[in-house]
């Protein structure tokens, strides 16, 4: 009986152990549900905001397109019209470097026959001079070898 006892209490005791475990169990799963159903809360309304901010952001972007847009044409109008007004500018300015530019090249081409002759004429001058060191030379040997001449008839008459 003793033993009859042990195990009703044995089994009573387990039996609470269960309750209490599928107790807290249960309150665990209670307490996932209600989270998950606040953080949804939360995703849900995170979302609203989301998609209220994209919106006016795309407002936004498309205001500033149009501003943007319309500032460009007004300034490519403008810019159209100082560049009419400054055709006849360039037209000029351009005269005034081709001018420049036909002047240049004219003294180029004088400075270029300037050198052209001068450089003829110094090739000239020293061919010259270098043919008169060459007469010279041979006018010099010319003498010397007279000079050789009249010494060696000189001394083989003397030598006799």
């Amino acid at each position: 009986e003793l033993y009859s006892a042990a195990v009703e209490c044995s089994r009573m005791i387990r039996g609470f152990v269960g309750y209490r475990r599928v107790f807290h169990w249960r309150r665990f799963l209670a307490a996932r549900q209600i989270q998950r159903m606040g953080r949804s809360l939360l995703a849900r309304k995170r979302v609203v905001r989301l998609r209220a901010y994209l919106r006016e952001k795309k407002a936004v972007r498309v205001i500033e397109e149009q501003w943007s847009n319309t500032r460009m044409r007004r300034a490519a109008r403008r810019l159209v019209k100082e560049r009419r007004q400054d055709v006849s500018a360039l037209k000029i300015e351009c005269m005034v470097r081709c001018q420049q530019a036909r002047a240049v090249s004219r003294r180029q081409a004088l400075w270029k026959r300037r050198d052209t002759a001068a450089r003829m004429i110094q090739r000239l001058a020293r061919g010259a001079a270098a043919r008169h060191s060459i007469e010279m030379l041979r006018g010099a040997r010319a003498t010397l070898k007279a000079v050789e001449d009249i010494q060696r008839v000189g001394r083989g008459y003397l030598g006799r």
